[in-house]
């Protein structure tokens, strides 16, 4: 896995679908989580591509839809992410209020902790997968307008598959958070007859 070549590609991608290039860097990703080796993740304000080994062991259709769908999808994130903080911020009120009528009701703190911190994560992981879905289902379109509707099969196939092999609690959130294949599929069928675009 050549860490210059897959940059190359990526900044084709983001100039083909008009989106801005991503930071592509080569990272260990535990493959229980990341069986397809790809992982858009946000650090700080500027989003990350990370590959991971598992990104080896994909056909070259699957690596490049899996590429293409991570520049999207990555530029959505940086373009939305100021929307998300404030969605998070807006959600979070209530749970500051639940808390300071405990602390007025003077419940102890071990009791008022856990139910602060339980609404708090539940908004967290509530508001986070609102958020994936939509990039998701938002980057899909654009892949399939830019490049075909059948430049997404291959991404549909390992996803399914990916969704299977994910073990632990990280592994069922990252599912969580991706929307299911065959709907996927069906949001993007209006494109079914549409002229597929040369190859890249």
């Amino acid at each position: 896995m050549n860490q210059d070549l897959l940059r190359a590609r990526a900044a084709e991608f983001a100039g083909k679908l008009e989106v801005r290039t991503p930071q592509v860097k080569v990272a260990r990703l535990p493959r229980c989580w990341f069986p397809d080796g790809v992982w858009t993740r946000a650090l700080v304000w500027q989003p990350v591509v990370a590959i991971g080994a598992g990104y080896d062991d994909l056909t070259e259709a699957e690596q490049e839809a899996a590429l293409a769908a991570a520049v999207v999808r990555a530029d959505m994130v940086r373009v939305s992410m100021w929307k998300y903080a404030v969605a998070f911020l807006l959600l979070s009120v209530p749970v500051f209020a639940v808390e300071l009528a405990l602390f007025e009701m003077s419940v102890s703190i071990v009791p008022n902790l856990t139910i602060v911190l339980t609404l708090f994560t539940v908004a967290y992981l509530g508001s986070m997968a609102v958020w994936s879905r939509r990039i998701i289902h938002r980057a899909d379109a654009h892949l399939a307008t830019v490049l075909g509707r059948e430049f997404l099969n291959p991404l549909f196939d390992l996803e399914r598959r990916a969704r299977y092999q994910r073990r632990g609690l990280f592994g069922a959130f990252w599912s969580l958070t991706t929307p299911d294949e065959t709907r996927r599929e069906q949001a993007i069928s209006y494109l079914d007859n549409r002229p597929v675009p040369a190859a890249a």
